[in-house]
């Protein structure tokens, strides 16, 4: 067996690691048992402020953490955790970070390292982060086994070593790791150990541990069945078998699992080139488990291990070694470079490009087969502009190792576009001192710095918009103190921003609301909740003005709590109307107590809030009796659903209201009162309810039922008299139709020949029956109307036809007052839908008016047209005779009315005749207007609809 402990690394690979490790974007950082700090990279350096020099070999108390952070985070039990911790800059600054911890053992020296990352920054890597913790921890195992694996000269105690480490590591109650020996059945090979200590072998008939228990073949559950393929000729390449809950376990499994209190296993079969060299059992004998894809994939990776050590076990040397530690180192430069997104370069001083990494070229977008980096090639991607600048600060940092190598510069893309990136390296000098070689790292910090400019920007707009916005503005970090005022503030105060930041605002506050403030703020602060306070502020002329103060809580896109963000306004106004309206409803109660009529307010939901005191005289009830809609209790039963739901109508829409209804008084009479509301509505114009009134009018309504009675009667009457005038007037038409037709046939010479004066009394009688006939007719249309038993015969008729007879009819009647007459009918109208001989009768009356009211010489015009509409047909007759007076025109259309003037007395008429027109037009659905002036004229318009054929 070989010596492990005699292999060595080689110097100049393990001196490039260390300055890899110097450069990585994380703080990284290495104390041993006594917590003395024996790494600390330059990331660390730029997160603390402390050089390499100030804190090697001093305790990492001193240096950074708190004492509960510390115990917790460097104990064993959470090693390969990632935990939140307060730190300590140099300047005193606390800083926030979560720290990856995990023990290494250096020629079997432990020690704890440290990765740590700043929160506040970095929480765009967290993903990355979490993933390389993970790696790093299964790079780590498979580190440590690889490492027992090849420093241990004593084979049996790294199979120990190994089985305690594998079962710690996946927490597992017994680990088995079994070696087949050549020429001896597995079968007969094999033991366990019963406990929760983990132990493993090397099994063979030759060896004999106190410690072991050997187990009889017919227990052993691993048949050479479960080594073959489908086939049973070939071995199979492995064997997996995974149960999480005892019942899932094969039959032949059964006695063993109760046997030994395995509740889940794990188990593998250990190949290497095909060929099975051992076993790897994991169980679980303290609860049920299942086990994850993580987890069987490192298995699988241990396993690999595990194999190459069972086959290779008398092959290592040191040449190999050496070869799989500096491939351990580059796998881990890769997957430090996947964490951290950073590029990792190597140099030598006479120009020549040691190391390259994947991320450089994916930085610069060229392919490793279409570039080949030189410094050469390397500065031509470099702007014109930073190269004087990146060879000053190498220059300097090769004269003064002390000085960082650390700068910014703008490289090429492929695509033309400079991207920003951040170099960091550090000089590897050889035992002479002198520097051979530069290894480092280069950040891609494009974003970031794009995202600093927009964070300058956004800073920049929201000063802007904080100075002008009409409202004062202050912002409050997560330690609870302010840090900004706006312009506003400072100008309210008349204060410096200097002067008010931290909790010097407060001093502007009245000492009587101090402590209530200061209560709000911190009950909502530790919440994390909004709040909201009212206080007393001292403006800069020295009066103290109220204040409305709102605070928001900030918290950032990843949820951390970042502060307060509050806004004030200046409330003294709106406290001066809130006295005032204290006021105002004091005075209102006292006015409303002191109304004769009854008086309540309601909220906006419809409930009562107040009653006055006639209201509770009027009901006998207490003002505490009528709350939300309890007053309806007091309504008459059969009004009761009207008037809720008449009220709630008006309280959806909030529109007035107005309802008469029956209100039990304090002595159990119903009264009848007049209800009204109308909305009540805040000084901002909002909805707050209503206010409503009450007046007793039953003595009203018993007035108006009287009314409506003698109203009825006098219906009743007026129809009784309509019906005596219909029957006298058919009893009058009979004898006057015999009197008008002997008189007509005594003047034609039926009864011989009259003499003058007998022809000139036919002639009165015929004249004065015609008369009577005329005024019984019109008498007997009234009547027909106010019945309702008038009925029109519609027809379509040509105006101008109809026009023309009437024209020829009353001629004669113009002739014989010497009045001239002028005709116009618009030509367009053709066929019209009327009755005919109610048109006739409606014209005729109004022509005959129009010229028995005339003066001599005077005239008559009568025009028709349609209107703009086309809808209508208008008819206008317009004379030049007496007028009436402006005071006798609203009785012109009533029956029976006559002009009182001597004029009018010596014309003919029953005062039925504008009457009955104005029925006939509207029974046609028209109207009728009349416009006169005294002494002037007048004009008679009507309108009828207009029916086209």
């Amino acid at each position: 067996m070989p010596n492990y402990n005699s292999l060595s690394p080689e110097i100049d690979k393990n001196a490039m690691a260390l300055a890899m490790l110097h450069h990585v974007s994380e703080a990284m950082i290495v104390i041993d048992t006594e917590q003395t700090i024996t790494f600390w990279n330059t990331a660390a350096e730029t997160l603390f402020g402390y050089s390499s020099k100030e804190t090697m070999g001093k305790s990492l108390k001193e240096s950074l953490f708190n004492d509960t952070d510390l115990s917790e985070i460097v104990s064993i039990q959470n090693c390969n955790k990632t935990l939140p911790c307060t730190v300590y800059g140099k300047n005193g600054e606390i800083r926030f970070v979560e720290t990856n911890s995990f023990q290494l053992e250096d020629s079997g020296i432990p020690q704890y390292a440290f990765l740590i990352r700043d929160v506040g920054h970095q929480k765009n890597l967290e993903s990355e982060n979490k993933k390389l913790k993970q790696v790093l921890q299964q790079e780590l195992l498979l580190q440590k086994i690889a490492t027992i694996m090849h420093q241990s000269s004593e084979f049996n105690a790294t199979l120990n070593t190994l089985a305690a480490l594998i079962g710690e590591y996946f927490q597992a109650d017994r680990c088995h790791v079994i070696q087949y020996q050549k020429n001896i059945d597995p079968q007969n090979c094999m033991t366990e150990v019963p406990s929760k200590s983990i132990l493993a072998e090397l099994v063979g008939s030759y060896y004999h541990s106190p410690t072991i228990i050997p187990i009889p073949k017919s227990e052993i559950p691993f048949q050479s069945s479960y080594l073959m393929d489908s086939t049973g000729t070939q071995p199979a390449e492995s064997l997996f078998l995974s149960a999480s809950n005892p019942t899932e376990f094969p039959e032949v499994f059964q006695a063993f699992v109760q046997k030994y209190q395995i509740q889940s296993a794990l188990v593998y079969e250990i190949f290497y080139h095909g060929n099975p060299y051992g076993r790897l059992a994991l169980h679980q004998c303290s609860y049920q488990r299942s086990w994850t894809d993580e987890e069987i994939n490192l298995l699988e990776k241990v396993i690999t291990y595990l194999g190459e050590l069972l086959y290779q076990a008398d092959l290592y040397e040191q040449e190999r070694q050496a070869r799989q530690e500096a491939e351990f180192i580059k796998e881990r430069y890769k997957l430090i470079e996947k964490g951290s997104n950073d590029g990792i370069w190597d140099f030598q001083l006479n120009h020549t490009i040691g190391y390259w990494s994947e991320r450089l070229y994916q930085m610069i977008g060229y392919p490793p087969e279409s570039y080949t980096p030189t410094i050469e090639s390397i500065l031509r991607l470099v702007h014109p502009d930073d190269i004087d600048h990146i060879k000053e600060v190498v220059h300097a940092h090769l004269t003064d190792p002390n000085h960082k190598l650390e700068v910014e510069f703008r490289l090429k893309h492929v695509s033309g576009e400079y991207r920003c990136c951040l170099a960091r390296g550090q000089a590897i000098c050889d035992g002479n001192g002198h520097a051979k070689r530069i290894s480092g790292v280069v950040t891609d910090i494009t974003d970031r710095k794009i995202a600093e400019q927009i964070l300058q920007e956004s800073e920049e707009r929201f000063r802007i918009l904080a100075d002008t916005a009409p409202v004062m503005i202050g912002i409050a970090g997560n330690d609870g103190l302010c840090n900004y005022f706006n312009k506003q503030w400072l100008d309210f105060t008349g204060r410096t921003l200097e002067e008010e930041v931290g909790s010097g605002w407060t001093e502007g506050i009245h000492p009587e609301d101090l402590q209530g403030c200061f209560d709000i703020y911190l009950k909502a602060f530790q919440a994390r909740e909004n709040f909201q306070m009212e206080y007393r502020l001292k403006r800069a002329d020295g009066v103290y003005c109220w204040i409305l103060d709102n605070g928001t809580p900030r918290f950032t896109e990843t949820g951390e709590f970042y502060g307060y963000i509050c806004s004030c306004i200046d409330i003294t106004h709106h406290k001066r109307i809130e006295q005032a309206l204290q006021e105002s409803d004091e005075r209102f109660r006292t006015i409303a107590d002191c109304s004769p009529v009854m008086i309540g307010v309601g909220d906006k939901l419809g409930r009562s809030i107040y009653f006055n005191k006639p209201w509770i005289e009027f009901t006998g009830r207490k003002q505490e009796n009528e709350v939300t809609l309890s007053w309806l209790e007091q309504v008459y039963p059969d009004d009761q659903d009207t008037v809720k739901k008449t009220y709630l109508t008006a309280l959806n829409v909030q529109q007035k209201l107005s309802m008469e209804y029956r209100l039990k008084r304090f002595d159990g009479e119903y009264r009848w009162v007049l209800a009204t509301g109308a909305p009540r509505l805040t000084p901002d114009g909002n909805f707050a309810g209503y206010i409503g009134s009450w007046v007793d009018i039953t003595e009203r309504k018993n007035m108006e039922t009287q009314l409506q009675q003698a109203k009825e009667d006098a219906e009743i009457a007026n129809q009784k008299k309509s019906q005596f005038l219909a029957n006298m007037s058919h009893e009058f038409r009979t004898p006057l139709n015999a009197i008008i037709g002997f008189s007509e046939m005594l003047e034609n010479g039926y009864a011989g020949v009259l003499n003058k004066k007998q022809s000139k009394y036919v002639q009165n009688v015929i004249f004065s029956g015609h008369h009577l006939l005329d005024m019984v007719n019109d008498i007997l249309d009234v009547s027909k109307i106010e019945a309702g038993a008038f009925k029109l015969t519609l027809q379509e008729i040509e105006i101008h036809t109809l026009i023309n007879s009437i024209e020829a009819l009353i001629k004669e009647l113009a002739a014989q007052k010497n009045v001239f007459l002028s005709f116009y009918v618009d030509s367009s109208i053709g066929l019209i839908q009327a009755d005919p001989s109610r048109l006739r009768q409606i014209l005729l009356n109004l022509l005959s008016n129009a010229i028995k009211f005339n003066r001599p010489e005077g005239e008559v015009k009568l025009q028709i047209e349609k209107s703009a509409d086309q809808k209508w047909l208008i008819c206008t007759i317009e004379d030049t005779g007496i007028g009436i007076p402006a005071d006798k025109l609203p009785e012109l259309f009533s029956e029976f009315y006559q002009v009182d003037n001597s004029f009018s007395r010596q014309a003919e008429g029953t005062g039925l005749g504008l009457a009955l027109t104005k029925r006939l037009i509207e029974l046609h659905g028209g109207e009728i207007h009349v416009t006169s002036e005294e002494n002037k004229g007048s004009i008679f318009s009507f309108k009828l609809p207009l029916f086209s054929a």
